[in-house]
């Protein structure tokens, strides 16, 4: 009630003559400075927020492109590890296979061996035969 001013009809619009003295005066009663000043804060808060959201969602998609991507790459890699295994066990089968071949070819080269010594023998044999006749 300390700024509330009663005047008489006739003067009823004497605040109308001082459109500063009256803006100061509805200022502090309805102390709108301070609102102002909230509202202005609230104002630049907002605006921050608007580009913190906005920075967030373009972090979250380049987020999402590289979860996308390890996703991705993790199927390739279970794919491989399969290749692998299913080549490793191909191999195996393969050595397998292979181990009667291996025997029979260290036979040969047992027999080529033998051979060999036999036709080396035979040399020696037929130049002593040869040196006696």
């Amino acid at each position: 009630m300390n700024y509330v001013i009663f005047c008489h009809q006739d003067e009823l619009n004497w605040p109308f003559d001082q459109g500063k003295l009256l803006k100061e005066r509805f200022d502090e009663i309805f102390d709108s400075a301070r609102f102002n000043k909230a509202l202005e804060t609230i104002s630049k808060l907002q605006k921050e927020l608007q580009s913190d959201i906005r920075t967030l969602n373009a972090e979250k998609q380049t987020y999402k492109v590289l979860v996308s991507e390890v996703q991705d790459k993790e199927i390739k890699l279970k794919e491989q590890k399969k290749r692998l295994d299913t080549t490793k066990e191909k191999m195996n089968n393969i050595d397998k296979q292979l181990e009667p071949v291996k025997q029979k070819l260290e036979e040969v080269q047992k027999f080529h061996s033998e051979y060999k010594n036999i036709q080396t023998e035979e040399g020696k044999l037929k130049k002593i035969v040869l040196k006696y006749n």
